[in-house]
Protein backbone atom coordinates (compact mmCIF):
# COMPACT_ATOMS: atom_id res chain seq x y z
CA UNK A 1 0.00 0.00 0.00
CA UNK A 2 1.01 3.73 -0.73
CA UNK A 3 1.48 5.99 1.53
CA UNK A 4 0.42 8.65 -0.46
CA UNK A 5 -3.34 7.93 -0.50
CA UNK A 6 -4.99 7.87 3.12
CA UNK A 7 -7.73 5.62 4.69
CA UNK A 8 -10.49 8.06 4.44
CA UNK A 9 -9.23 8.22 0.52
CA UNK A 10 -9.55 4.45 0.24
CA UNK A 11 -12.50 4.04 2.12
CA UNK A 12 -14.22 6.92 -0.07
CA UNK A 13 -13.38 5.51 -2.92
CA UNK A 14 -14.08 1.52 -2.23
CA UNK A 15 -17.76 3.61 -1.09
CA UNK A 16 -17.88 4.78 -4.47
CA UNK A 17 -18.20 1.86 -6.46
CA UNK A 18 -21.40 1.64 -5.37
CA UNK A 19 -22.03 5.23 -7.00
CA UNK A 20 -21.44 7.55 -10.01
CA UNK A 21 -22.19 11.21 -10.80
CA UNK A 22 -25.58 11.93 -11.23
CA UNK A 23 -26.76 14.03 -14.43
CA UNK A 24 -30.49 15.99 -13.68
CA UNK A 25 -33.55 14.01 -15.09
CA UNK A 26 -31.63 10.46 -13.41
CA UNK A 27 -32.67 8.97 -10.40
CA UNK A 28 -30.74 11.55 -8.06
CA UNK A 29 -29.41 11.67 -4.37
CA UNK A 30 -28.20 14.35 -3.01
CA UNK A 31 -25.98 13.30 -0.04
CA UNK A 32 -23.98 16.51 2.24
CA UNK A 33 -20.22 15.95 2.56
CA UNK A 34 -20.97 15.86 6.39
CA UNK A 35 -23.58 12.40 5.98
CA UNK A 36 -20.61 10.37 3.45
CA UNK A 37 -18.44 11.39 6.61
CA UNK A 38 -20.65 9.79 8.65
CA UNK A 39 -21.08 6.88 6.76
CA UNK A 40 -17.37 6.50 6.55
CA UNK A 41 -16.34 6.95 10.07
CA UNK A 42 -16.33 3.54 10.75
CA UNK A 43 -13.36 2.75 8.49
CA UNK A 44 -11.39 6.37 8.37
CA UNK A 45 -11.67 9.79 9.72
CA UNK A 46 -11.31 12.31 6.76
CA UNK A 47 -9.07 15.58 7.17
CA UNK A 48 -11.65 18.51 6.90
CA UNK A 49 -12.01 19.04 3.28
CA UNK A 50 -10.89 16.26 2.30
CA UNK A 51 -13.86 14.00 1.34
CA UNK A 52 -15.01 17.21 -0.57
CA UNK A 53 -11.82 17.19 -2.55
CA UNK A 54 -11.96 13.55 -3.14
CA UNK A 55 -15.54 13.80 -4.63
CA UNK A 56 -14.84 16.85 -7.16
CA UNK A 57 -11.58 14.87 -8.50
CA UNK A 58 -14.57 12.07 -8.71
CA UNK A 59 -16.38 13.87 -11.06
CA UNK A 60 -19.26 15.10 -8.98
CA UNK A 61 -21.04 17.88 -8.92
CA UNK A 62 -22.93 19.51 -5.65
CA UNK A 63 -26.74 20.51 -6.66
CA UNK A 64 -29.15 23.13 -5.18
CA UNK A 65 -32.67 22.32 -4.93
CA UNK A 66 -35.24 25.10 -4.89
CA UNK A 67 -36.42 23.34 -2.06
CA UNK A 68 -33.79 24.10 -0.21
CA UNK A 69 -32.37 20.34 -0.50
CA UNK A 70 -28.56 20.41 -1.38
CA UNK A 71 -25.94 17.82 -1.51
CA UNK A 72 -23.58 15.67 -4.17
CA UNK A 73 -25.87 14.27 -7.02
CA UNK A 74 -25.25 10.77 -7.03
CA UNK A 75 -27.01 7.90 -8.83
CA UNK A 76 -26.82 4.33 -7.92
CA UNK A 77 -24.60 2.21 -10.25
CA UNK A 78 -26.91 -0.14 -12.40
Amino acid sequence: MSNDISPAAMALAAYLENFEPAQDGTDVLLKTTEAIERELQDMAEPQEGEVANLMLLAGYRIVYRPDGRHGWAMARRQ
